[in-house]
């Protein structure tokens, strides 16, 4: 299982930087990486082993369906396609220049169209997140 999930992207950073986007959208970004390496790829909450508890396999499991369950609810509202931008840009750790080589051969303008469309996706992603803390802490009728 992978153990160490926080990091910096470099894609986020200058996009950071250069004011496209803002910490409300990288905090989204690096909620969603956490979900889906938790939740899809099995690694443990770096937040909990820092703790020093003991591990409990019941909340464990809690959590990674929790995580499940959020990253189902993004890739609902974002699509397939935005699922796949942000795999590559948050998992695989692609610059703009090589995910556009991928998804926009031969493009001249492919690094700016995929910068442009990770800075909408960024926004879209810190929306979703936004509704989905609000639906949950919604109170429910019985």
């Amino acid at each position: 299982m992978q153990e160490d999930v926080q990091r910096v992207v470099g894609g986020l950073t200058t996009l950071n930087k250069t004011g496209d986007i803002n910490q409300e959208q990288l905090d989204a970004a690096e909620r969603w990486y956490r979900d889906y390496v938790m939740g899809v790829i099995g690694a443990r909450d770096p937040e909990r082993r820092s703790s020093g508890k003991a591990p409990d396999l019941h909340a464990a499991m809690l959590s990674r369906t929790s995580a499940v369950g959020r990253c189902r609810f993004v890739r609902d509202s974002l699509g397939l396609c935005g699922e796949i931008r942000l795999k590559l840009l948050l998992i695989d750790e692609l610059s703009f220049s090589a995910i556009a080589a991928q998804l926009l051969p031969g493009d001249v303008n492919g690094r700016k169209k995929i910068a442009a469309q990770m800075v909408f996706l960024l926004e879209q992603l810190a929306e979703i997140y936004a509704r989905f803390d609000k639906r949950r802490a919604m109170p429910t009728s019985n």
